[in-house]
């Protein structure tokens, strides 16, 4: 499904926790698990940190745009008692299944939670001992549909957008030696994982400057917006951005 709006100072057709930024460069490894000796073919990026004496943390990192996909801790908790935290993402960094297997008041506790893409709680269930203590499961309203759309979201939100375009323009020489100016307005996809394809000049000025602006989203292209939504699902959005080019 796709869908259209208006981001304000932009022009634009449809727009828990942030997961562990990527530190050391980890190791890769294949489908089966096996450590590989560098990233060619591997389909995950694994980082190991002992985050206290006995619990220990892993996260794997999806490839292509790089992500991280799945969390995991495991070990002893500061009661020492066995403890189990295993978390995946989506893209866009929103948590998608979180389960949690620890010990409370001396009873084993499996707690288990799914979520939407926009962070909407899906399912919740709860274990304790052998008692099904919690289950829950979103339905929608009987006898009505809710109709919400949530525009994409650009890391750092509208101000560091126009930041990073800024940041990215280079004006070109041929340009500047002929002093053309003008505003070329951009066309782009913003897909369901959060990555900008299709990237398209709509309304041009000069070669020169129309190919400057597609270079700028062209630069941009591996950074992960949170996607548009409508009701709770990911869905492909369509912008057109303009981007000025003027000589002091």
């Amino acid at each position: 499904m796709r869908f259209s709006g208006i981001l304000a100072g932009l022009t634009s057709w449809f727009g828990r926790r942030r997961p562990l930024a990527a530190a050391a460069p980890g190791r890769y490894v294949d489908h089966l698990g096996q450590t590989l000796p560098s990233a060619a073919g591997a389909w995950r990026r694994v980082e190991e940190e002992q985050i206290t004496p006995r619990l220990r943390e892993t996260r794997y990192y999806r490839q292509g745009v790089e992500w991280l996909a799945r969390r995991v801790q495991q070990g002893l908790d500061v009661a020492g008692q066995p403890y189990l935290l295993r978390i995946t993402y989506w893209p866009w960094g929103q948590e998608s299944i979180r389960l949690e297997k620890y010990v409370r008041d001396g009873q084993a506790c499996v707690e288990y939670q799914r979520f939407f893409g926009d962070g909407e709680l899906l399912e919740h269930k709860l274990l304790v001992g052998r008692e099904l203590r919690t289950h829950y499961t979103f339905r929608w309203p009987a006898g009505q549909y809710t109709y919400v759309e949530a525009m994409p979201v650009y890391p750092g939100g509208q101000e560091r957008l126009l930041q990073d375009v800024t940041r990215f323009t280079k004006y070109p020489a041929v340009s500047l030696r002929n002093r053309e100016e003008g505003r070329v307005v951009m066309y782009f996809v913003v897909g369901a994982t959060g990555l900008i394809t299709t990237i398209r000049v709509k309304e041009g000025v000069t070669p020169a400057l129309d190919a400057a602006a597609t270079q700028v989203l062209r630069e941009m292209s591996s950074i992960r917006w949170r996607p548009g939504f409508q009701n709770h699902r990911a869905v492909t959005v369509f912008y057109t951005m303009p981007i000025t080019f003027f000589i002091k």
